[in-house]
């Protein structure tokens, strides 16, 4: 990242979006004799490109002007490009040497904290068929004779221990019953998971993963004893001890119930309180002029896709909510944070050109008024760029605080507006997009928050 430039290779290194000899096609018998520093090319904090070097390669300034140069005098500093935060940790490296994988389904749909780590361990190993059957035993190279420990009908494996074998279908069938399925039959994992992904209440859902996680222990418990300790289980047996696991995870979870008399059913089946969902409340939000001769800018940003193209807007105004200006851009792609940064940076930005040395920033972005006390939050791309902001409002008198959502209106409007523009734009007038929030704000009329 862009220091002071004494270290960086102005043509060989990576401190554009690619080394410049790679965007400009030098040939390669030239590299050698490339040493100039980026150091070589900044005077008095800005880009200076030799007019020979135009000559030959007419987008070279537009290119290096894409880059910030730092107001203060800091290293050149080497940072890992394939993230936001420029870190190089143990999880990034992880991420980035290992293969990559498809996510399932149920990556997190099996862990809970209302359900024994222990419990969930299993059925995470029946997930991958990594459990020790003897189908899975004779796979690995074992030389065994195979027989189902639990009704002594067929040969072991996944599908018939968990599934096929009675002992397996009367607990399968017990469980149907129980959370109110029509059809008690289920012949493989892949209906267990449809099962889990039925629609419903975040209390019910607790409920039903424990009742299948706890069947799948006292199916592979039975197995053991049986084999192992010579020990006959009857399948009715940890029907009480499966209820009472579930009723423990469905009272301990936070989650709440719903008004579905399905769900209901299902709980109270397992002498579950219901957890009633928490009614929603409704909080009046105002926007407030500044006071005195402080500016206020309200600032946001706007995706449209994930990730997608990025805008962001913001309007000026003074104590008496008068309209001093607005501006859009185009960012371009970009996500939701990098797009409610640039916003608030170029509030900051014009605020300096115009003279307006006490600013207030609004922003509906908690993230972004956190990034004013940690720039190492800022995406490395824009870091250079937020901190000479940050060097900004050290010059002036300046203040940033949140704002819901629900009073930024004027802001928000602006930011969808600006995919209607190519290029920066400022309006010296209030667009008519706004006029109703706009009217809105100076009449001091509230907006409506809804609190659940």
């Amino acid at each position: 990242m862009l220091g002071n430039g004494n270290v960086i290779n102005f043509w060989t290194d990576r401190w554009c979006d690619a080394p410049l000899v790679e965007m400009l096609q030098i040939p390669d018998n030239l590299l050698n004799s490339l040493i100039s520093k980026v150091k070589h090319f900044i005077l008095e904090g800005r880009w200076t490109v030799p007019q020979n070097l135009q000559l030959m390669f007419p987008n070279l300034l537009n290119i290096v002007q894409k880059v910030t140069i730092p107001y203060r005098e800091e290293n050149d500093t080497r940072i890992w490009s394939p993230v936001d935060t420029d870190i190089l940790n143990l999880k990034v490296a992880y991420v980035h040497c290992s293969p990559a994988t498809n996510n399932v389904s149920w990556g997190k749909l099996i862990w809970n904290i209302s359900i024994s780590p222990f419990k969930s361990l299993l059925f995470w190993r029946l997930l991958h068929n990594k459990l020790p059957t003897d189908e899975n035993l004779m796979l690995g190279g074992m030389v065994i004779p195979s027989c189902c420990s639990l009704c002594y009908k067929k040969e072991e494996n996944t599908n018939h221990l968990f599934f096929d074998c009675d002992y397996a279908s009367n607990i399968w069938r017990w469980m149907a019953s129980s959370i109110g399925l029509f059809n008690n039959q289920i012949f493989s994992l892949q209906e267990v998971l449809q099962i889990l992904n039925f629609q419903r209440s975040p209390q019910c859902k607790i409920l039903v993963l424990s009742v299948v996680i706890n069947s799948v222990n006292a199916i592979w418990y039975a197995r053991n004893q049986k084999r192992f300790n010579y020990s006959n289980i009857h399948w009715r047996s940890p029907i009480a001890k499966i209820a009472s696991e579930a009723s423990l995870s469905g009272n301990t979870t936070r989650k709440s119930s719903s008004s579905s008399i399905t769900d209901f059913v299902t709980l109270k089946a397992f002498n579950v309180t219901i957890h009633p969902p928490n009614t929603p409340s409704i909080k009046e939000v105002f926007w407030m002029p500044p006071f005195g001769d402080w500016i206020k800018c309200n600032s946001d940003g706007a995706v449209q896709g994930v990730p997608g193209l990025a805008t962001c807007g913001g309007i000026f105004r003074n104590a008496n909510a008068e309209h001093l200006g607005s501006y859009l851009l185009n960012i371009g792609p970009a996500n939701a944070f990098q797009a409610e940064l640039i916003g608030a940076m170029l509030a900051i930005e014009l605020a300096d050109k115009k003279k307006w040395n006490k600013l207030w920033l609004e922003i509906d972005s908690k993230l972004v008024v956190q990034a004013f006390q940690n720039p190492h939050m800022v995406p490395w791309k824009l870091r250079n760029g937020w901190i000479n902001c940050l060097q900004v409002t050290h010059l002036m008198s300046f203040m940033i605080t949140h704002i819901y959502r629900e009073s930024n209106h004027c802001a928000n409007k602006l930011a969808n507006l600006g995919l209607n523009v190519h290029q920066f734009t400022w309006l010296d007038h209030i667009h008519r997009d706004l006029a109703d929030d706009f009217a809105r704000n100076i009449a001091g009329l509230p907006c409506f928050r809804i609190c659940i």
